[in-house]
């Protein structure tokens, strides 16, 4: 028997009663981006609480530091432009931050994958190097670190606070930040589906 209903439903609503169903029968839930279409950028958006910007990523200088084999080595952002970033601002003496850590370290590891490069900036002044070094050392946080040069270029992206968490498509462009500390998790869709999103074009 063929079920005609008088009205025409969304699919993105059927697709949310069907994630909702598996959810609730604890069946696998392994979409590829492709089956939610353009509504996985704004799930991304609402599971992570973050907030849209459409913008330039703004240049600034910074220093390798702890984890790279060119340590000391200054470098414009700009020249790191050109493939998907997580671009992630903390500071030794951010509480917040240091409980954050953790979270970016297994997130790159693990969810990040080949979607994008992680890189991680202390905002502490560039002659505290060692003292950052130290400490990644003592949290056993084992990424490549950079150093923001002492100058205002970096007030764009810290202005509200750190820490501070920026997702940069590959032409440069600004595609979400996180102003404050996140859990990095989701509890309706696998995180990986949502980075991918995030570092797409829209």
């Amino acid at each position: 028997m063929n079920l005609t209903l008088p009205f025409r439903v969304p699919p993105e609503v059927v697709r949310g009663l069907l994630i909702t169903l598996a959810i609730a029968w604890g069946m696998p839930l392994t979409l590829e981006p492709s089956a939610l279409g353009a509504d996985l950028f704004n799930n991304a958006m609402k599971e992570l609480n973050l907030e849209s910007i459409d913008d330039t990523a703004p240049n600034f200088s910074l220093q390798s530091s702890s984890g790279q084999s060119s340590s000391g080595e200054v470098i414009e952002f700009s020249k790191m432009v050109g493939k998907p970033i997580l671009l992630h601002f903390w500071a030794t003496w951010c509480e917040p931050c240091v409980q954050e850590l953790p979270l970016i370290q297994e997130m790159a590891q693990s969810k990040l994958k080949d979607k994008a490069t992680l890189i991680s900036v202390a905002i502490d002044p560039p002659t505290q190097k060692q003292q950052v070094n130290d400490f990644l050392k003592k949290i056993k946080f084992t990424l490549p670190v950079w150093i923001a040069q002492g100058d205002h270029k970096i007030d764009p992206y810290t202005y509200g606070g750190i820490p501070a968490t920026y997702f940069i498509l590959p032409s440069g462009k600004l595609s979400a930040r996180a102003i404050g500390p996140r859990e990095w998790k989701s509890t309706r869709f696998p995180l990986e589906d949502l980075l991918s999103a995030l570092f797409k074009t829209h």
